[in-house]
């Protein structure tokens, strides 16, 4: 006990010192007792969290935890250990009939014919550079100008930023007078509010052209520590879950905006990551080092980072008056089953 000057209230108080409290240990006359409880709980099949709800007492909680690690470590031991497997969304998805339908001969050779014969299937057969355009809305704002500055610095080379919209002039009036100069892609930014808000890619000569609304947009000015692109130096493409007929077609479109002759001297790599129809785009410079005899990569991001959701994906080149649509999302099936996923 001590005493200390209150100036607030202009007097002395005294202070009480409080000793921590100390941790319990288990009594192992209990533990037994609650060893041979949870064995008459598991023959009449009550799981351990069930049982953790009837137990109020922290000490018998104590013994619990104790007693699980024990099993398991004597599991561990007799290698007989499995691991619990919690449920997720992602896990508990709604199977789609074409991630089935894959693994199954006549339609993996029915899927690969049809892919081998679509409209993109001059990037995949033909050694030809790829040839795209980025531009933006008339009188847009300095955050897409910088957005569409960092696609094309990343993109190594393939990629032209240009405004080349005049007024009143529409988005398949500028498409349709890039292929005849020979661009193979047009991506179009476009923005609501002064804010990046969605982008549009558009396969030339013959489509399909996909609509992505964005999210958790950051230029490269916008990461700290972000480090420099190599300029005209393509990189690596890294395309993760795209299962379905749907994630698969979206995938060869995404792919078909780079090049595919990538410098490995750059250690340059583009992630493109999907995960409950979101798809999170990410730029790194990598290096690897030899730590304790053990070859570890270092990664450094360069930006940008952005997150697209699908919500269109149209048959041919972008025309509003003559729609014909492989995809449109329902907001309000998304919003009612969270476990229904299509890419």
């Amino acid at each position: 006990m001590g005493k200390r000057f209150d100036p607030k209230k202009k007097r002395v108080t005294r202070v009480v010192e409080t000793s921590r409290k100390k941790e319990r240990k288990v009594d192992p006359t209990k533990m037994k007792e609650m060893q041979e409880r949870i064995e008459r709980l598991e023959k009449k099949n009550e799981t351990t969290r069930v049982l953790k709800k009837k137990l109020v007492n922290g000490e018998l909680r104590r013994c619990v935890r104790t007693i699980k690690k024990m099993q398991n470590l004597k599991a561990k031991q007799e290698g007989t250990f499995v691991p619990q497997k919690y449920n997720t969304i992602d896990s508990m998805r709604i199977t789609d009939a074409t991630i089935e339908a894959h693994k199954q001969q006549l339609q993996e050779e029915e899927l690969i014919h049809g892919e081998t014969n679509d409209e993109l299937r001059n990037y995949f057969t033909l050694d030809k550079e790829p040839k795209i355009l980025i531009t933006t809305e008339y009188n847009a704002c300095k955050k897409s100008e910088e957005f569409a500055k960092d696609l094309e610095n990343i993109f190594g080379g393939v990629v032209k930023y240009e405004q080349r919209f005049k007024r009143e002039q529409t988005t398949r009036d500028l498409a349709l007078l890039l292929i005849p100069e020979g661009y193979t892609s047009l991506i179009v930014i476009n923005e609501r509010k002064q804010v990046p808000y969605s982008m549009m890619i558009i396969a030339l000569p013959y489509g399909p052209t996909a609509y992505f609304r964005i999210t958790n947009l950051f230029t490269r000015s916008d990461l700290i520590g972000a480090v420099k692109p190599m300029l005209d130096c393509p990189p690596e493409v890294v395309m993760t879950n795209f299962k379905t007929r749907l994630g698969r077609r979206l995938g060869r479109l995404l792919q078909q905006t780079l090049s595919k002759k990538e410098k490995l001297q750059a250690r340059q790599v583009v992630t493109f990551h999907n995960q409950r129809d979101f798809i999170f785009f990410r730029a790194y410079r990598y290096i690897f080092d030899e730590q304790n005899e053990k070859t570890v990569a270092n990664m450094s991001e360069i930006g940008p980072q952005f997150t697209l959701k699908l919500r269109w994906l149209q048959v041919g080149v972008y025309n509003p008056e003559y729609e014909e649509f492989e995809f449109v999302q329902d907001p309000h099936e998304e919003s009612t089953n969270r476990k229904l996923f299509y890419l």
